[in-house]
């Protein structure tokens, strides 16, 4: 219904009369008895219209052409008995902080962590930035944080704070966190090996980040290499060809090879990581 709710909203926001006979319009149009199906279109009346926007207000309890859906649960249950409406799933606004052999981590009033266990708090509970003096990986995937005992680490950042980016609505509040760290070089994203995931790196302003060790013996016929997904990204933009951070030789043999390697299979493979520098990097 989620969906569905949404669909109306922007809808109604925009003014149109007239939408896509899709799959979630139909449903609507069933649901609410409102619009005609016109070929691959539907259209609505002004009275059509505002019986959208009364079912919605009925349903989600809000006004869709002034509010729109609660971003936790707790949130959307003190307007809607249906609290399952809200759009960010239960651990959207937290932040999952965790270290491979234990130890503290930026959170206030938090004591050492066990080996491989993980924090989750609101972003609110975070130590402010400028008191960060231990290196602070930024991982993408939030399931490689199961693991953070299991991945072998470059031997220096044995035991590295590891910081989840983050998926909802806590994703710019970690990236702004994590920009006001005022030692970049603490900062290590460790994204996939690919070129959005290279590319990524900028939006948190780094020196430097993780890779795998033997990048050049990664082939295009590698069994842990997606080409597909590397061509599929490449043919957005070319994320590669001007990023004068990446060695030039790094560039060419991912261009070359068509190099995608997710997390889960640079851990699933073993391959050893390192730590690529971009401030020691030639401009071209």
């Amino acid at each position: 219904m989620r969906r569905e709710i949404e669909a109306i909203r922007k809808a109604l926001i925009s003014g149109k009369r007239e939408v896509s006979a899709n799959q979630t319009w139909k449903r609507i149009c069933q649901i609410t008895e409102a619009g005609d199906i016109e070929g691959k279109k539907i259209r609505f009346t002004q009275t059509d219209m505002e019986r959208l926007r009364s079912f919605v207000i009925r349903e989600a309890g809000f006004d869709p052409t002034m509010d729109t859906l609660k971003d936790g649960r707790v949130e959307q249950s003190t307007v809607s008995v249906n609290e399952k409406l809200a759009r960010g799933g239960v651990f959207d606004s937290m932040v999952i902080a965790g270290r491979p052999k234990g130890g503290s981590v930026p959170i206030k009033e938090m004591g050492e962590l066990p080996a491989g266990a993980l924090a989750c708090v609101s972003i609110d509970k975070m130590m402010p930035p400028k008191t960060v003096s231990d290196p602070i990986v930024i991982m993408e995937n939030g399931a490689m944080m199961a693991y953070l005992e299991t991945i072998r680490w470059p031997d220096n950042i044995p035991n590295p704070i590891v910081l989840y980016r983050g998926h909802g609505i806590n994703l710019p509040e970690i990236k702004k966190w994590v920009r006001e760290v005022p030692d970049r070089a603490l900062i290590i994203p460790f994204f996939d090996f690919d070129p959005e995931g290279i590319d990524m790196t900028r939006q948190y302003e780094a020196q430097r980040c993780i890779v795998p060790s033997n990048w050049r013996a990664i082939e295009n016929r590698s069994p842990y290499n997606n080409a597909t997904k590397y061509m599929k990204q490449i043919s957005k933009r070319d994320l590669l060809s001007q990023d004068t951070r990446i060695p030039p030789a790094m560039r060419r043999h991912i261009a070359h090879n068509k190099i995608a390697v997710m997390q889960e299979h640079i851990l699933s493979h073993d391959l050893p990581i390192t730590i690529l520098n971009f401030e020691l990097l030639p401009t071209s």
